[in-house]
């Protein structure tokens, strides 16, 4: 019996130390398993993250979850958050980068919530009781939890208004059509019966009568359209040959145009002397016309009887008229038609290079009133009020033209533009000169004659604004009295002029046109 009892406390001896070894091996290797913390950020609850979850390393199973301690403080939009700071037991021996992420897992749809480490790049191994960046992972039944709510709200605030005013217009419109379906269907039975009339209508226009008429008639509107097919054709074959000449014959309707611009031109500038013309004779008319409203018989007949008393016989006036005439008057002799023309103009100062990169063109000059003759015009008064013109002594083109065709040519030899013309297509871009002529007479003086010149100019742009409206004059005294005197003074005056002109367009195509 006491053999028994030894062999009892020796085996329960054993046991105790056993269970004793077994407890500290478990403690020691609890021990060398705990390596650091891992801190990951704001874990909600939601995760189900619970004590002594597995921790695994690329799938591994390396520690557990030692201790969840919940911290409070700011969170990364400025307001108070709860983060989770999670204790991890891992083994010693196994070395971990300590740029490795932490982040939740789950090893499937409906297992525990466990920690995975990614493995990171850092050559350097994490320290015992070391940080590991946690990041925060995403929860499939958070997400459908989350996007559950979402669909109620939507149901709640969206949805179900939505179908509410539906419901309220179909019972609007269902209302209205309860309202509007006897006149919709008076309205559809008065359509049917206009239509069935119609219709008889049309039976009785297509009876077996009126078929052939019918169809001689379509017959009819077929040959018409052949026959306008044959008529469009031969009217495409006509413009085309109308457009076969117009392209040949383009340059001549263009300067047929041109030759018509320019004679409308020169009609434009004569018509206040033809309309002068016009004027004098119709005056010379009327007075004709009333001597012979008052005495017509004078025309034919002699007055008569008691017209003659006290008087000579109107037959003997007449021989008396005749023989004076014929024995008295002797025709004086009738002075040759002078023309005259300007002296050659003064050159204007040479530009170094075009002032102006487009092309000027001058327009014939415009005169009013005896300024459009051809005639030269004169003055007996120092003030030039009273102006007359010579019968004899013309120029030989009108001035209009002449001081257009003297401009043209002074400004091309300045060198102002690359082209200088006095005629251009209106679609070009041009600086576009104009002048009127406002004084151009030969004056009286005391000492001799002198010669003045007024010309307002004007210069456009393409859109007739104009950038140059001026007025310039001259003055130039005759070196004798000689009408070739008055004439080379006329040209001395005209120069004066364009050159002041000139200078002003100078100075503008420098500011604004250059180059």
């Amino acid at each position: 019996m006491k053999r028994d009892n030894v062999n009892y406390l020796m085996v329960g001896i054993v046991i105790a130390v056993g269970f004793l070894i077994l407890l500290a091996a478990l403690v020691i290797d609890h021990r060398a398993q705990r390596c650091g913390d891992c801190l990951l950020h704001a874990l909600p609850q939601r995760h189900r993250l619970r004590y002594g979850a597995p921790v695994f390393y690329e799938g591994y199973r390396i520690g557990q979850v030692a201790s969840i301690t919940p911290e409070r403080g700011p969170g990364a939009d400025g307001t108070r958050a709860t983060r989770y700071k999670i204790e991890l037991a891992v083994r010693r021996d196994w070395p971990i980068p300590k740029d490795s992420l932490a982040r939740l897992t789950s090893t499937g749809l409906l297992a525990d919530v466990a920690i995975g480490i990614t493995e990171g790049s850092s050559k350097d191994a994490a320290a015992p009781n070391s940080e590991l960046a946690g990041v925060e992972s995403s929860d499939i039944f958070a997400a459908v939890n989350e996007l559950a709510g979402q669909l109620t709200e939507l149901t709640r605030n969206q949805i179900a208004p939505l179908i509410k005013n539906l419901s309220q217009h179909v019972d609007s419109i269902a209302s209205v059509l309860d309202k509007s379906t006897p006149e919709l269907v008076a309205q559809s039975r008065a359509l049917l019966t206009r239509l069935n009339n119609a219709s008889d209508s049309l039976n009785d226009v297509l009876k077996a009568d009126n078929r052939a008429s019918i169809a001689a008639i379509l017959g009819n509107v077929r040959d018409m359209t052949k026959e306008l097919r044959n008529t469009q054709a031969k009217l495409d074959e006509a413009l085309a040959q109308l457009n076969g000449i117009a392209r040949e014959n383009r340059p001549g309707v263009r300067d047929s145009v041109d030759n018509l611009r320019s004679v409308l031109s020169a009609l434009s500038g004569r018509m206040d002397s033809i309309s002068q013309h016009l004027e004098g004779a119709s005056r010379n008319f009327d007075e004709f016309a009333r001597e012979v409203r008052k005495s017509p018989n004078r025309i034919l007949l002699s007055p008569k009887a008691g017209q003659r008393r006290g008087r000579k016989p109107m037959r003997t006036m007449l021989a008396i008229v005749a023989i004076a005439l014929l024995t008295a008057c002797s025709p004086a002799a009738v002075p040759d038609v002078t023309y005259f023309r300007l002296p050659a103009p003064k050159p204007l100062p040479r530009a170094d290079k075009p002032l102006s990169a487009l092309p000027i063109e001058v327009a014939v000059f415009t005169g009013e009133g005896v300024y459009a003759e051809q005639a030269l015009i004169y003055s007996l008064t120092a003030d030039a009020g009273a102006l007359r013109t010579y019968h004899y002594q013309l120029w030989s083109d009108p001035p209009t033209r002449d001081l257009q065709s003297r401009l043209t040519t002074m400004l091309r030899d300045s060198g102002i533009a690359t082209l200088v013309t006095n005629r251009l297509p209106a679609s070009n871009q041009a600086l576009r000169v104009r002048g009127s002529i406002l004084r151009y007479e030969r004056i009286k003086r005391d000492q001799g004659y002198e010669v003045a010149v007024a010309f307002e100019m004007r210069v456009e742009q393409d859109s007739g604004e104009p950038i140059i409206e001026q007025t310039y004059t001259a003055q130039a005294s005759a070196a004798d009295a000689t009408i070739e005197g008055s004439v080379r003074a006329f040209g001395t005056a005209v120069d004066q002029a364009f050159a002041k002109f000139y200078a002003d367009l100078s100075a503008l195509t420098k500011d604004t046109h250059a180059g």
